[in-house]
């Protein structure tokens, strides 16, 4: 069986250390996600690969340059609503439009921040095809969507959910922090285990991730946030990569692999 990496990117501006009543800028928000961006933009092209980029309006407008590259480098450019920090039900359409408008394209994909809860109507009436808002395991103070499908799906209205990736049984989840903080042999243990069951996994990361949290006190960032990241996280991003390659893992963007299993009527 094929088994296939969908790697995801939240690109929005860096305010998670208003989350925790750290001090940051507006410009500093935007230059730390820049820079992380184009050092996972950097190891994409050393590896040859494809990814999905969830990003917001307000770091799109902000560092359109960005979105340049990420499009000329050939990855898929999907929303992650207008700001990071606030959301209202006419973002569905208005993120599609300003991001179509910015990056050139016609977007078909859909993540809320911080994984909240979406209007699977709306956000198919403002022209979406898939939607990939839902970590289907309990994260305590977030969300409990234990009892929810892990495998993409086609919903009655027609729009598509594909779900992050999560081990078949337990459902652990293998996103980002699970990144962070797991040994990595007991998360390619877990990567593995669900590659061979599903076929596939979504495992999205941020881009600031990439750069060095440990830097600025005053932000007040959590130690299992801070926690490998930086070199640390290139490096251990790198392994994952490269053992995923050598065992045939394939790399692609959520609109591919969704397209070529037939669930978008619309692109068969």
């Amino acid at each position: 069986m094929k088994q296939t990496i969908l790697l995801g990117f939240d690109l929005e501006e860096f305010d998670l250390p208003l989350e925790n009543n750290g001090k940051i800028s507006f410009e500093d928000q935007l230059n730390t996600s820049e820079t992380g961006i184009n050092n996972v933009l950097d190891l994409l092209v050393k590896y040859n690969l494809v990814a999905t980029f969830f990003c917001t309006v307000n770091f799109a407008k902000n560092r359109p340059q960005v979105l340049q590259r990420i499009v000329r480098d050939g990855h898929e450019v999907a929303s992650h609503g207008c700001f990071h920090n606030m959301f209202s039900p006419e973002d569905y359409l208005k993120s599609k439009e300003e991001l179509d408008r910015i990056s050139g394209g016609n977007l078909v994909g859909f993540r809320m921040a911080r994984m909240q809860t979406v209007d699977f109507e709306k956000m198919k009436e403002a022209g979406y095809l898939y939607d990939s808002s839902i970590n289907p395991t309990f994260i305590p103070g977030r969300y409990n969507n234990f009892k929810l499908p892990c495998l993409w799906h086609v919903m009655p209205n027609g729009l598509v959910e594909i779900p992050s990736a999560v081990t078949p049984r337990w459902r652990i989840p293998l996103f980002w922090l699970s990144f962070h903080n797991f040994p990595l042999k007991f998360y390619f243990l877990c990567l593995n285990q669900l590659l061979k069951t599903q076929g596939y996994a979504v495992l999205y990361f941020h881009p600031w991730e990439f750069t060095n949290l440990n830097e600025y006190p005053e932000r007040n960032i959590p130690y299992y946030i801070r926690r490998n990241s930086g070199l640390k996280m290139i490096q251990r991003f790198q392994k994952m990569v490269e053992y995923s390659l050598a065992k045939g893992v394939v790399f692609d963007t959520t609109r591919n692999f969704l397209n070529e299993a037939g669930a978008f009527d619309s692109e068969k």
